[in-house]
């Protein structure tokens, strides 16, 4: 009796133990003094991860007797090269509880180091500063996977472990999470490769937490819902995901723009270890952080058409060696020479400022004021009713001269990843820099050393913004006749290719510009001559994104076009830089009435 005892509390405690750990408390205090008030700050899956930005919930009750604002700083500091961090305001009125989630922007693994330490600061007008400190170790080479407290509360020790022995830099598995506790916003999905969720669960979610989360899966997630085994015939199309294309026969995975949606099965009690070989190695979804350390080299075809810049040190060596000979012998002997020694006192500090002010008209004269860049924007268009978003995932390039200010004010939310770009002495990210940066986030200012003068910075950006721009299918299609599609974009087109609910390719005359609001005229054309067509029109992508954008091309009615201008389709960052190229891409689903085939 005592050792069956001594096991079921042994698994009583694990039980507690896994539910208590699906998140991860960092704050959690209370003033006795002033009505209990109380603040408590949550991370959803992890305090840090390997990219992205990393979801908090702050709740913050307050009983003080006043309306109070409390100042929220959360920051990664445990970094190689690059640190982050975030500063929030939030007004919480007298008697009210006001939680609020908050995304920590995450310096990418080739950055720092796969431990991190993350620093929380709360601090309101007459009360004391909180703060708290906690270490994360994040995977190295496993993917960063989120997974539900049902599918976590048997089976996480045993992956772990099973993790942990095949890779000894790998810490976990995944993350587990309290459904309930999901973000919603796609942003603090981010930080992810992959979601596990049971169906219960899945089922459970608010309409906001499920747009968030398909949102995160357009712009390159995965989702992977596990169904009991007793539901033998349950398929994909059973979810009721509007957007997701399934190849024929394929009844258990699907397409959702640049991500995937999965159903698993499962047996309701406990997931067999096996499972971690599914995930090892994601082939349809690359693992994030190993896109921006490892696609954005010598081969990435936007960065090498860019150009290398090439450092003359005489530019600064030379009028160094003036300063020093200026400011050391000249000034001690001939402005201040014997008898006027007092002289130093004004004379060194105006011979400073002096060759501080030659050495940047040196280099104004040699890299201009402000920048110049490249940039490739991908554009999915989903303008379905109850939908309707835009969907932006735009890799950048770009060289600064003189900048006044580093930092910009963004005008739309986005994730802004830095990216992995070929050494120079202009990199500050590149492994050979001494230099350290900072980027702190606050509000829509993104501030700290993102545009630093005479610096090279590489950047994927990923954004979700609502639209009403939208390519109509207005008839049916008679057979042998072209189908009938209508422009509701808001530039003009040049070039464009359209897969038929038939699974036929059409394509716009060659000399055709398609104005807003007119007809689009259509010719027949070849499967081989519209892949020849993407793959030079997604060139500039990096292979990552590029190979992603070809998976769409079976999608029947998925249009890719190439407009005249790139109008207000790439997302802004800093104004000073002068973009001499930008490379658009749209696609997106035909909006129309008729019913759809299954896809090739």
């Amino acid at each position: 009796m005592p050792i069956l005892r001594a096991f079921v509390l042994a698994t009583v405690f694990c039980l507690i133990s896994t539910s208590a750990q699906a998140q991860v408390s960092i704050l959690n205090e209370t003033f006795n003094e002033l009505g209990n008030t109380s603040v408590k700050v949550d991370a959803v899956f992890a305090p840090a991860g390997q990219q992205g930005s990393t979801p908090f919930r702050i709740t913050i009750s307050n009983r003080s007797g006043k309306d109070r604002t409390w100042k929220v700083n959360i920051g990664d500091s445990a970094s190689r090269k690059l640190s982050t961090d975030i500063t929030e305001s939030i007004l919480v009125e007298n008697g009210a509880v006001v939680t609020r989630e908050i995304y920590l922007p995450l310096a990418p693994r080739f950055a720092t180091y796969t431990y991190r330490n993350v620093r929380v600061n709360v601090t309101s007008p007459g009360l004391g500063q909180l703060t708290r400190s906690i270490g994360h170790e994040a995977n190295d080479i496993f993917p960063a996977i989120g997974i539900s407290k049902a599918l976590a509360r048997r089976s996480r020790f045993e992956l772990d472990e099973h993790v942990k022995n095949r890779t000894p830099g790998d810490a976990r598995f995944a993350l587990p999470y309290l459904p309930e506790q999901l973000p919603i916003n796609w942003r603090g999905y981010s930080s992810l490769d992959c979601l596990l969720i049971d169906l219960k669960s899945w089922e459970g979610l608010n309409d906001t937490q499920t747009r968030s989360l398909l949102e995160w899966v357009r712009m390159g997630g995965r989702l992977d819902i596990f169904v009991p085994e007793s539901q033998k015939n349950f398929a994909i199309t059973d979810l009721g995901i509007d957007g997701v294309r399934t190849r024929v026969k394929a009844t258990q995975s699907g397409q959702l723009s640049l991500g995937q949606v999965h159903v698993k099965k499962w047996d309701g009690n406990q997931l067999n270890v096996s499972i971690v070989d599914d995930y090892t190695k994601i082939e349809e979804t690359p693992r994030r952080s190993s896109e921006l350390e490892s696609y954005f080299g010598s081969d990435w075809t936007l960065r090498s058409e860019f150009g290398e810049k090439k450092f003359n040190p005489g530019l600064i060596l030379i009028p160094l060696l003036i300063f020093a000979i200026v400011v050391a012998p000249v000034n001690l002997f001939h402005f201040a020479k014997k008898g006027q020694r007092h002289r130093l006192f004004y004379t060194t500090p105006i011979i400073s400022v002096a060759a501080c002010l030659i050495i940047v008209v040196i280099i104004f004269l040699e890299d201009g004021l402000g920048g110049r860049g490249y940039r490739a924007t991908l554009a999915d268009i989903q303008s379905q009713p109850g939908e309707m978003r835009l969907y932006l995932t735009q890799e950048q390039v770009s060289r600064t001269g003189v900048v006044l200010q580093s930092g910009f004010d963004a005008n739309a939310e986005m994730v802004m990843d830095p990216v992995n770009l070929p050494n120079s002495v202009f990199n500050p990210l590149s492994s050979s820099s001494a230099r350290n940066i900072a980027y702190h986030f606050k509000g829509q200012r993104y501030g700290g050393g993102f545009f630093r003068s005479r610096s090279e910075q590489g950047f994927s950006i990923r954004s979700s913004q609502p639209t009403r721009a939208r390519i109509e299918m207005e008839a049916t299609q008679t057979d042998g006749a072209p189908p009938s599609l209508i422009s509701s974009l808001p530039v003009a087109i040049t070039s464009l290719y359209f897969r038929g609910v038939d699974g036929k390719i059409w394509v716009s005359p060659e000399d055709a510009v398609i104005a807003p609001g007119s007809p689009i005229p259509l010719e027949p054309s070849s499967s081989a001559a519209f892949e020849n067509w993407l793959k030079g029109s997604t060139d500039s992508f990096s292979k990552a994104l590029g190979k992603r954008i070809l998976t769409l091309a079976n999608e029947r009615e998925r249009y890719f076009a190439i407009p005249k201008s790139a109008g207000s389709f790439p997302i802004p960052s800093h104004p000073s830089i002068d973009w001499e190229r930008e490379v658009v891409v749209l696609t997106g689903m035909a909006l129309s009435t008729q019913p759809s085939f299954e896809n090739e």
